[in-house]
């Protein structure tokens, strides 16, 4: 069998990858549910079957919450397991967006419950696309930058609002002057209708993307829940998951450590951020998969751990200017939990989303080709330090080339375009 190494896009255009093969996901789904089901470990002392139970529960009733508030509400038997994938809520491109159509399609086929998690603890890294153009007189295709807004600073999702009105209101515009000569107008021009309307009701622009982005889903028959990681992480079964970690932060790090030490000597990898950046583990203080951020800031921050000899969890930054967040001795799942309501928020990094996402949350989980390399370190997490078989996973991807046919004008033009 290839190995999700050897994985890559389909090289036709309209191919799509499903990995392993869709005969296969029947035994996969079964497999998972019995390594889940008969997992004896326990998350910061709730057994793990419980605490599946309640984050189902909770993450379902917050989905409907919040597509109820969006004026889009689906059906859902909450007997049903879930299944789930996720993604930022930005303009990506069809072969991360298949990934929502195979979740509707195989948990349907396969009585779960689609979930598909709205990655907006993750930083807004364009405020631009990407346009392709054929200038006249030139044979070969260009690139040029459109762009809906300004530079948005690295600020998460969850918290980025438009720096500038005009541009964000002219992208269409922009888009269809740019696109002008195409024989066909881009799906974007009328794309951004919906996400301009969703705008003027409120929501910022990431999830005014995933408004618009799911109208276009229903009208082709993809119904699944959605739910932001923003609103997953004030469940009580995150803070459990969170809490459990930070509790024995030191344990996870140097484990963490060593199955990236792994993954760079069986891959060669000569880069320290290469899966991912060691975690640290310094003068008390252990670095941890989460990132911290303070009231009223933007500003991602790694969230470090120190325990104190009485049982006292500090959180914060090391150093002598470092934060300092004191969760007391008694009590501090409350503490952390109590954090999030007086607008200090702890938010999970990839890989504690992907963690939860599988160990968690679901029955199934759906990457892309990206994610399932990185995941050989999730699953030796999943392993050492939940000492439970790791679940397996699918793979979906597929390739959809744009089609540039520009319209022909004049004579000069003919003679480009048949030569």
């Amino acid at each position: 069998m290839i190995s999700l190494h050897e994985l890559r896009a389909p090289s036709e255009d309209g191919g799509i990858l499903y990995f392993p093969d869709l005969s296969l996901i029947t035994e996969l789904i079964k497999e998972n549910q019995k390594k889940l089901s008969t997992a004896q470990t326990f998350i910061f002392e709730k057994p793990l079957k419980e605490l599946r139970l309640l984050a189902k529960q909770e993450a379902i009733s917050a989905a409907i919450s919040f597509l109820k508030t969006n004026d889009q509400e689906i059906k859902v038997d909450n007997t049903l397991p879930l299944m789930v994938s996720g993604h930022q809520p930005e303009l990506f491109h069809p072969g991360v967006w298949i990934k929502n159509f195979a979740l509707h399609s195989i948990a349907k086929k396969h009585q779960l419950t689609p979930l598909n998690l709205i990655i907006d603890n993750d930083v807004a890294k364009h405020a631009s696309i990407s346009v392709p153009m054929i200038p006249v007189g030139v044979k070969k295709s260009v690139v040029v930058n459109c762009n809906f807004d300004q530079d948005n600073s690295g600020m998460p999702y969850e918290d980025w609002t438009i720096k500038n009105h005009e541009i964000f209101d002219r992208f269409s515009e922009h888009l269809k002057g740019l696109t002008s000569d195409w024989e066909s107008i881009p799906m974007g021009v009328t794309f951004w209708q919906d996400v301009s309307k969703a705008v003027a009701t409120g929501l910022k622009p990431g999830l005014a993307f995933t408004h618009a982005r799911r109208k276009y889903e229903q009208h082709l028959g993809c119904y699944n829940l959605e739910l932001p990681v923003s609103t997953l992480c004030g469940t009580n079964s995150f803070s459990l998951f969170a809490m459990d970690i930070i509790s024995k932060a030191e344990s996870f790090a140097n484990l963490f450590n060593q199955a990236v030490a792994n993954y760079r000597k069986k891959h060669g990898l000569k880069s320290k951020n290469h899966p991912f950046p060691d975690l640290g583990v310094a003068k008390g203080w252990a670095e941890t998969p989460f990132w911290l951020l303070l009231p009223g800031e933007s500003r991602r921050q790694r969230l470090g751990v120190k325990k104190e000899a009485s049982g006292e969890i500090i959180l914060g930054t090391p150093g002598p200017q470092g934060i300092r967040i004191s969760l007391g001795v008694n009590d501090q799942l409350t503490a952390l939990r109590n954090l999030e309501m007086q607008g200090t928020r702890v938010r999970p990094r990839a890989l504690s989303t992907t963690i939860f996402a599988r160990l968690v949350l679901s029955d199934a989980f759906i990457h892309g080709i990206g994610g399932a390399k990185y995941d050989e370190v999730t699953d030796q997490m999943i392993q050492n330090f939940y000492q439970v078989m790791p679940p397996a996973f699918m793979v979906v991807s597929a390739t959809a080339r744009l089609n540039l046919v520009k319209k022909i004008k004049t004579e000069a033009e003919v003679k480009v375009a048949n030569q």
